[in-house]
């Protein structure tokens, strides 16, 4: 997939009970991490990709997830929040000379 589509589109989950067969949760992996427990979307979306790779029987939970253009959800997901690093304090230029 090339980066213009990773643009224009969102990868959206859809998590079931493996047991029961009910929704458990959907949406990006921000939001599905938040609703079952996960520390962020990074793991959650790591144990997803773990789980399509692995061949064995999967107990919890039985996910799917496919690509849907991002102005579908545009109100669904939060902007993504980074943390701005404070510059580094240079040197020569930062202290008064003398």
């Amino acid at each position: 997939m090339s980066a213009r589509e990773y643009y224009h589109h969102v990868m959206w989950y859809t998590v079931w009970d493996a047991k029961t067969g009910e929704l458990v949760a959907a949406g990006a992996s921000a939001m599905c991490a938040a609703k079952l427990g996960y520390k962020n979307a990074v793991s959650f979306s790591a144990a997803v990709c773990h789980w399509f790779k692995d061949g064995k029987k999967h107990l919890k939970y039985i996910y799917q997830r496919e690509y849907i253009p991002r102005s579908e959800v545009d109100g669904l997901i939060p902007p993504a929040h980074r943390k701005r690093k404070k510059a580094c304090p240079c040197a020569n230029t930062d202290k008064p000379k003398g």
